[in-house]
C-alpha cells in the first residue's frame, strides 16, 4: 500500500479523548503515513491535531481530543470533517463506565469488557423540575439511529459466529498491544474487580478501595469466580452526557429507564457530525467507586476491538482511485512491434475515461489484424499463433524468478523477532564458557538411551524431558548437543531455543510456531511455488489465531514427511504459557502418530507436570523422562575441541544409519 496522495483518502476516523486511549489505538497500526512523510495539510482554520495511519485495508485519521466532553468531541468532529472531507466512518474509542449487568439480557459485564454501540441517548440534556428531571425525548431532540450499512454490520457481529470471530481477533491484537510495555495494556488483576451494591458509597474521596478499607457488601460474580475472564463484547445503547456518573444507584435508575448499558462523555458531540460508533472499554461500574487502575487495559481491549471491528467494514471503491497493488520489482517482457497490426491513431480519443493500471501477464501478447479482401485467415492466423507461442516461453522461463521473489517475500513476513541460528550460536558460546561435565551416571545412561530410541524410532513421536531445577541448565546445553548432532546426519532438523534474556516479554506459543514455520518453509520452497494462492502476503500479514498457525505448519510437515523439532522454551515458560505451548505440540503429534509420517518432537519442559493420563488413553500421551540430576553427559563433551557425548555412544552410530 502506497501513501495515500492526500486528505481525500481517508475514509476512516478515530476520535480519543484521552492520550492513553489514543496511544492503544495507534499501536495497532500497521504503518503510520507521519513516518513516511511530511504531515497532511489541514483546512483553514482546523485547529485538530492527527495522526495518519493505515489499518488493514483502511487508512485512518486520529483525530486527538484537547480534553473531554460533549463540546470538545462537537468541535473536533465538525473540523475533522472540514479537513478529510470522505470519511465514511467515525470511531469514538476509549473507556466507559458500565451497567454490571446488561438490562436486556442479564448478561455479566465486568472490568475490562468492551461496549459497541448500536445507539446513544444523552441522558443530561432535559429539564430540572422540582419534581426532579424530565430527560427531553423528542423526535426533534434525540440522536438519529445509525445508518443502515452501520445498523447491518453490527446485527452481523451480534451473531454467533460474528462474536466468535470478533472475540478471537480481539485476542490476537491483545497479544500484540501486550508485547509493547510502553502501553502497560497487562491485566490489573482479579482482587481489584470489585462490584459493591449501588447503595454502599466509597468511604474515602481520592484514595482507591484497598486504601481506604470499603468494608460493604460485594456483588458475586460467576465470570470472576472461573478466574481472570477474557474481553466480552456487549452491544447496546450508551448514554452520554458531560457528567462523569459516579453513583450507582443513579447509574441503576438510567439502566432502568432507558435500557443503556454503557456511561461516556464524547459520543453525542460526534454523533451528528458522521456516521458513528461508539466502541469503549469499561473501566469502572460508574458508581462512587470509580479508579483509574483499568483505565489503560480498557484502553487496550477498546483498541483491540476498533481494529476487528474495521477488519469487517469494507472500503468503498472510488472511481479515478488507483487500486493498491504489492509493491516491488516487475518482471517486463519487451514486445516487438508486429508489422501486421493497424495502429489506433485514427480512433476517437475525446472521451475522458477513468483508467488504473493492470498488474500481471492477462492479455500480453494480444493484437488484432485487419485482412484485406486478397489475405488469408490461415496466415493471419498462423502468424499470430507463432507470436503467442513466444510470449508463452518467454513467460515460462520468468516463473522460476517470480516464485524466487514471491518466497522471499513470505519469508520475511514469517522471519521470527529472533534468528533460530543466532538463538543457537549464543547458546553455544554460552554453554563453553560453563563449568565442567560432572562424571557420568546410571541416570545420564538412562537418558541417553531414551534420547536414542526416540531419534532412530520409524514412526513420529513426542519425548518430553521434564527437568528439575537442578537440571535445568545442562538439559538446555544437551539440547543444544542433540541439534548439533543431527544437522549433520539429517538436513530435516527445526527447533525453538530461549531467549538469553531473562527479561523477554515476547516469548509465546505463537512465537514458537511463527519460528518452526519460518524454518520449515526453508526446507520445501517448492511448496510456495506450487500453491502461491496457500501463502498468499495479505493473508500472512493478517491476524490469525495459534490453531490457524498450528494447521499451516502441520501442512508443512505434512509434505516434509519426516522431522526433527527440538523446543527449549524456558522464556514461554517463564511468561506462564507453559499449558498452552504444550498443548498445541501434544496437538502436533496427535495429528502425526498414524500418518506414516516421521515428525519427532523433543521439548525440555520446566516446571511443567504433565498429566497422569486415564489408561485409555496410554498410548496417546508421550514418553515422559523426568531428569533431577545435574549432568546428564560425560565430562569431555565441555572441554575444548571436545567430540559430543551422541557420536561416542552406541545409540548415537544407530541413528546416523537410521536418519542418513
Amino acid at each position: 500500500m502506497t501513501r495515500p496522495a492526500g486528505r481525500g483518502d481517508f475514509e476512516i476516523a478515530i476520535i480519543c479523548a484521552l492520550t492513553i486511549e489514543a496511544d492503544a489505538a495507534e499501536a495497532l497500526f500497521d504503518r503510520h503515513w507521519g513516518d513516511e512523510g511530511p504531515p497532511y495539510d489541514k483546512a483553514p482554520g482546523d485547529p485538530n491535531a492527527y495522526s495518519t495511519g493505515y489499518i488493514g485495508r483502511h487508512n485512518v485519521v486520529l483525530a486527538h481530543m484537547p480534553g473531554i466532553g460533549k463540546a470538545n468531541a462537537a468541535l473536533v468532529a465538525s473540523n475533522c470533517r472540514n479537513s478529510f472531507p470522505n470519511i465514511k466512518l467515525a470511531l469514538v474509542v476509549g473507556v466507559c463506565g458500565a451497567a454490571p449487568f446488561a438490562p436486556s439480557n442479564n448478561d455479566e459485564i465486568v472490568l475490562g469488557d468492551v461496549i459497541i454501540s448500536d445507539g446513544v441517548i444523552q441522558y443530561d440534556l432535559g429539564r430540572r423540575l422540582p419534581e426532579g428531571f424530565v430527560r427531553k425525548d423528542t423526535l426533534l431532540d434525540s440522536l438519529g439511529r445509525p445508518n443502515a450499512e452501520i445498523r447491518a454490520l453490527v446485527v452481523k457481529l451480534k451473531g454467533i459466529r460474528g462474536q466468535a470471530t470478533l472475540k478471537r481477533k480481539m485476542a490476537s491484537y491483545m497479544e500484540e498491544l501486550q508485547k509493547q510495555p510502553e502501553v502497560k495494556a497487562e491485566y490489573p488483576g482479579l482482587q481489584h474487580d470489585r462490584l459493591f451494591e449501588a447503595t454502599y458509597r466509597h468511604v474515602g474521596d481520592g484514595m482507591i478501595c484497598e486504601d481506604c478499607c470499603c468494608s460493604g457488601r460485594l456483588v458475586s460474580r460467576s465470570r470472576l469466580a472461573q478466574g481472570i475472564p477474557q474481553p466480552a463484547v456487549h452491544f447496546g445503547l450508551i448514554a452520554t452526557g458531560d457528567m462523569v456518573m459516579k453513583s450507582g444507584e443513579e447509574r441503576d435508575e438510567i439502566v432502568r429507564r432507558e435500557g443503556a448499558i454503557g456511561f461516556e462523555m464524547e459520543g453525542a458531540g460526534v454523533w451528528d457530525s458522521f456516521p458513528c460508533v461508539v466502541i469503549k472499554g469499561v473501566c469502572d461500574y460508574a458508581d462512587s467507586h470509580k479508579t483509574k487502575v483499568w483505565q489503560r487495559y480498557a484502553a487496550a481491549t477498546a483498541a483491540a476491538c476498533m481494529k476487528s471491528f474495521l477488519d469487517y467494514w469494507v472500503p468503498s471503491v472510488t472511481i479515478g482511485r488507483v487500486q493498491e497493488h504489492p509493491t516491488g520489482p516487475w518482471l517486463l517482457i519487451p514486445l516487438p512491434r508486429h508489422d501486421a497490426g493497424v495502429g489506433r491513431g485514427a480512433m476517437p480519443v475525446g472521451t475522458l475515461q477513468a483508467m488504473a493500471p493492470l498488474v500481471g501477464l492477462g492479455g500480453m501478447g494480444g493484437f488484432r489484424v485487419a485482412f484485406p479482401n486478397e489475405g488469408t485467415i490461415f496466415g493471419a492466423a498462423n502468424c499470430g499463433s507463432t507470436r503467442l507461442k513466444e510470449v508463452h516461453l518467454d513467460a515460462r522461463d520468468m516463473m522460476p524468478r517470480i516464485a524466487d521473489t514471491h518466497f522471499d517475500k513470505i519469508l520475511d513476513i514469517m522471519r521470527p523477532k529472533r534468528s533460530p541460528e543466532n538463538a543457537l550460536q549464543k547458546h553455544k558460546s554460552i554453554a563453553r564458557r560453563s563449568s565442567p561435565w560432572r562424571s557420568q551416571n546410571r541416570d545420564t545412561l538412562e537418558l541417553l538411551r531414551r534420547v536414542g530410541q526416540w531419534a532412530s524410532a520409524p514412526k513420529s513421536s513426542l519425548l518430553v524431558l521434564q527437568t528439575q531445577p537442578r537440571a535445568h541448565a545442562r538439559v538446555k546445553e544437551m539440547a543444544i548437543e542433540l541439534i548439533g548432532f543431527l544437522r549433520p546426519q539429517s538436513p530435516k532438523v527445526i527447533w525453538y531455543l530461549s531467549g538469553t534474556s531473562i527479561e523477554d516479554k515476547c516469548a509465546s506459543a505463537v512465537e514458537v510456531l511463527r519460528s518452526l514455520i519460518f524454518q520449515s518453509l526453508k526446507l520445501v520452497p517448492e511448496l510456495v511455488a506450487s500453491e502461491l494462492g496457500s501463502f498468499s502476503t495479505t493473508k500472512l500479514r493478517a491476524a490469525h489465531s495459534e490453531n490457524e498457525w498450528l494447521d499451516l505448519l502441520c501442512s508443512i510437515l505434512q509434505h516434509l514427511n519426516s522431522c526433527f523439532i527440538i523446543i527449549e522454551a524456558e522464556d514461554v515458560f517463564r511468561n506462564g504459557g507453559s499449558v498452552q505451548l504444550m498443548g498445541l505440540l501434544q496437538r502436533i503429534a496427535d495429528r502425526f502418530r498414524d500418518s506414516g509420517a516421521a515428525i519427532k518432537l523433543l521439548v525440555v519442559s520446566y516446571n511443567h507436570t504433565w498429566p497422569s493420563p486415564d489408561e485409555s488413553r496410554l498410548e496417546d500421551m508421550p514418553t515422559v523422562l523426568v531428569v533431577n540430576r545435574e549432568a546428564p553427559v560425560p565430562p569431555r563433551l565441555r572441554r575444548p575441541g571436545a567430540r559430543s557425548v551422541f557420536h561416542g555412544a552406541a545409540w548415537g552410530r544407530t541413528l546416523s544409519r537410521k536418519t542418513t
